[in-house]
Parts: structure tokens; C-alpha cells; sequence
């Protein structure tokens, strides 16, 4: 990495491989870090090559893990998560991998958990209103219009006696 000695000081790698090490960041994250820490932009790019080379980034590493973090702790669905991921300049090439690793069972069960934890709290009688609902509910988490319609089918079918 060529940046003058100041601005290759220990503690600016210190604080960005503790900040790295801490969770998993992406570029977008660690200029953010940059920034905050008043480094001038013209050395962004030798501190990220620094930080890949050292394997404290990976773009694909952080999109496999947000994806998989965001479908277990915030019941995300992948259109939500697309969203995010394009907001924090991922490629979509790589947000394409990383829903490949998705598990379709624990997807579709997180998506059944969210829709039956919403209908508990639905006061409504009429069943035409309470499926709206749970659709556009479960369409604002940004799961897929086709998957609801089959994951609420299937959650009536068992209701039924």
C-alpha cells in the first residue's frame, strides 16, 4: 500500500481491523469509517485493497451473512434484502449467490411463523380482510406475492377441521 506514513498511521489499520473484525462490513461501510475518521478520499481505495488482501472484507462473505441474518432475526423476506443489499452497493451477481445458500424449508417456515404471529393480533372477522392482511403484511417484510398466496393457502388448509 503506497499512502504517505501519516496516513498509514497503526491506529487508522487499528481501528478499521477492529471494526471489521467486530462484524462483517462492506466497502460502503468501511468508507463511511473513513470518513468518519476524516481519511481524504483519495486513499479509500489502497485501505479497502488493504483490508481485502487481509481478508477483513469480502462482499460476498457480507452478503451471505446478512442475508442469512436478516431472514433469522428480522424475518426478512428476499425482496427486502435485495433492496438493502443494492443500497449498500453490492453487486447483484453476489446477492444472487448469496441467495443460493438459502435454506427454501427455514425461508418458508420463517415466512409461516411471521404470517401466523400476525394473525394472532388481527381482530377482524371477516376472513376476506384478515388474508389482505397477512398479504400486505407479509409483502412489506418483501416476501414474494407468489410464496404468501401458497404459505397462506396452506396455513388455512390446516386450520380447517
Amino acid at each position: 500500500m503506497e499512502l504517505p506514513e501519516k496516513m498509514l498511521l497503526n491506529d487508522v489499520l487499528e481501528k478499521l481491523y477492529a471494526f471489521c473484525a467486530y462484524q462483517e462490513r462492506c466497502k460502503q461501510d468501511v468508507i463511511k469509517k473513513l470518513n468518519k475518521l476524516e481519511i481524504p478520499s483519495k486513499f479509500h481505495s489502497d485501505y479497502l485493497q488493504h483490508l481485502e488482501e487481509e481478508k477483513f472484507i469480502n462482499e460476498f462473505r457480507y452478503a451471505d451473512a446478512f442475508t442469512r441474518g436478516k431472514i433469522r432475526q428480522n424475518k426478512w423476506g428476499r425482496i427486502k434484502i435485495k433492496h438493502a443489499l443494492f443500497q449498500k452497493g453490492i453487486p447483484s451477481s453476489l446477492i444472487e449467490e448469496a441467495f443460493s445458500s438459502i435454506n427454501e424449508e427455514e425461508y418458508l417456515n420463517t415466512l409461516k411463523k411471521v404470517l401466523m404471529s400476525k394473525q394472532k393480533t388481527l381482530r377482524q372477522s371477516d376472513p376476506r380482510v384478515v388474508k389482505y392482511k397477512l398479504v400486505q403484511y407479509a409483502a412489506g417484510k418483501g416476501f414474494e406475492s407468489g410464496i404468501i398466496y401458497e404459505t397462506l393457502e396452506e396455513i388455512t388448509r390446516n386450520l380447517q377441521p
